[in-house]
């Protein structure tokens, strides 16, 4: 009797469990490159085979043909209607981002920016520098160039080496200035949707004109450090201003790589916007201006959007920079002007 019973309660539940077939899996990076000619947009996809509709397109996502090979594939990534990337070319934007020029007499490069850009990186004909972290709209900032292979936004190392290389092989001996921006244009509307999507937005400078620059603004407030992984715990912004190694110990153990600082003729200031319980949250230098003794420093705050799809991780952003002499305080304001957090020197 108990076994009959027990397969009516068996049948049962099998009946409850509904078995779907698994949705296939993609992800996608869309690279923005807008060169001094040609606005283009390649998409790299990764993950399943299958057929993916985009703006009224069929995309067939499958691996690498078997024997094939090309300047612009990437290891890993899958190859679109037998071609390894998705790439519209269009007209020229008239818009501009930004120039560098070589000031006359100093030879100092010198970045103008008429929109906020991330980065700046310069390639000399022999290996790349990088010439500024950050710059706001409207500002422009006396480069030092300090020797690394750019770092970009929403890339992986692998997709940066195919994109440089495309950078350099359009150069003809003439030296690049290439701008990180935040990508102009919306998500490429697909069905079905990636499961990951990420954007990087390049602005490529080919040659550096030579100009005569009266008194060009120094390069004042200088990004040490920035990233997502501080020590910081708490979920409410702090500020940090240390003008001597004292006050600096106050924070220096939440910094995850914290620099020597001689305090000669400069402080340093530090952001922490707060423990955030997902990827996706950054903080950004955009300008900085000096009244009396105080810091004013404008900021932008990133967080993710509505429905995205983010590491589940905690993280905690943060922001260092190096501000020149001893001031008594500074102040960060996102960019709508509102206050974030202050910090004071330390009385000793």
């Amino acid at each position: 009797m108990k076994r009959l019973l027990a397969l009516p309660l068996l049948l049962l539940g099998l009946s409850a469990c509904v078995f779907e077939p698994q949705r296939p899996y993609y992800n996608v990076t869309d690279v923005q490159m807008f060169f001094p000619d040609s606005s283009e947009r390649w998409l790299y996809f990764y993950g399943d085979s299958m057929l993916v509709v985009g703006e009224q397109r069929s995309l067939s996502l499958e691996p690498k043909p078997e024997g094939q090979n090309n300047v612009w594939e990437v290891k890993e990534a899958l190859w679109v209607n037998k071609e390894p990337v998705l790439r519209e070319v269009s007209p020229r934007s008239n818009r501009t981002v930004a120039r560098t020029v070589s000031t006359i007499p100093s030879g100092n490069l010198v970045v103008q920016a008429d929109q906020e850009i991330k980065s700046a990186w310069y390639y000399d004909g022999s290996r790349w520098y990088q010439l500024s972290a950050s710059v706001g709209v409207n500002r422009q900032v006396v480069a030092r160039p300090e020797a690394r292979t750019p770092d970009l936004d929403g890339l992986t190392g692998a997709e940066e080496q195919v994109v440089l290389r495309e950078v350099l092989a359009r150069r003809g001996n003439r030296p690049v200035v290439l701008y990180e921006i935040t990508p102009p244009l919306p998500r490429l509307r697909l069905e079905p949707g990636p499961f990951l999507y990420r954007q990087a937005g390049l602005v490529v400078q080919y040659g550096v004109p030579q100009e005569i620059v009266v008194n060009p603004e120094p390069a004042r407030v200088e990004v040490l450090g920035q990233g997502s992984q501080s020590g910081y715990s708490d979920t409410s912004p702090l500020a940090y201003l240390a003008t001597t190694p004292i006050s600096y110990s106050r924070f220096r153990n939440l910094l995850p790589d914290a620099p020597n600082f001689a305090f000669n003729d400069a402080s340093l200031a530090a952001l922490f916007i707060g423990q955030k319980p997902t990827g996706g949250y950054s903080v950004r230098f955009v300008s900085a201006r000096q009244q009396g003794s105080t810091w004013e420093i404008t900021v932008s705050l990133t967080s993710p959007a509505p429905g995205s799809v983010v590491t589940q991780v905690i993280t905690s952003p943060y922001l260092l920079l190096q501000i020149p002499g001893k001031p008594s305080k500074v102040v960060f304001r996102d960019t709508s002007g509102r206050v974030i957090a202050e910090g004071t020197a330390l009385v000793q």
